[in-house]
């Protein structure tokens, strides 16, 4: 006989990138990021999906525009262990953040906040492995557990505080293409 296992894991993740890859609204590699949150309890209203821009309006009121209509709003960073080279002026010591929107960790949180759904010890589902601010986010929310198919963001401050505050992260193939 022969059985047909179902990775629902896998299978969400897949279905997140090819979802929010189809409405990306930024003009960076890897083209696609998203999110979705899943709350521990089983209410039906329990699922919240955040996506980059255009996917389900996650552009700032007051910032209509997306960065294909307009360009990124590039933030640049220095960490700690790269003063050094970035004194040096080299490029590589300096790291880019576009802040144009909400990213779609902070999306999916906000909105379960604003309906008052609990979201302590829930699960995430991120197309990228989240960045530094969303998992200052991710932590004080009380998110346990987090899936992701990319790792643009892979700093080691950001995979520090996730680990010291109890979140356990997972990498799953899902096809992404950088």
């Amino acid at each position: 006989m022969n059985d047909i296992v179902v990775d629902w894991v896998v299978d969400t993740m897949k279905w997140l990138v090819k979802t929010a890859k189809d409405d990306y609204a930024c003009n960076r590699h890897p083209k696609v990021a998203g999110a979705l949150l899943i709350p521990v309890h089983n209410d039906s209203k329990s699922i919240f999906a955040g996506v980059h821009s255009a996917f389900y309006g996650n552009t700032i009121p007051a910032i209509e525009d997306t960065c294909k209509k307009v360009g990124c709003d590039i933030e640049y960073t220095v960490l700690p262990e790269d003063i050094l080279d970035a004194r040096a002026g080299l490029v590589n010591a300096f790291h880019t953040h576009c802040v144009r929107t909400v990213h779609a960790e902070q999306r999916a949180i906000d909105i379960a906040a604003r309906d008052g759904v609990p979201i302590d010890g829930a699960t995430l589902f991120s197309v990228l492995r989240p960045c530094y601010q969303c998992s200052k986010h991710i932590v004080v929310a009380g998110i346990r557990k987090i899936y992701f198919a990319g790792t643009v963001y892979n700093e080691e401050r950001t995979r520090k505080l996730l680990r010291e505050n109890g979140v356990e992260c997972t990498f799953i193939e899902a096809g992404l293409e950088y």
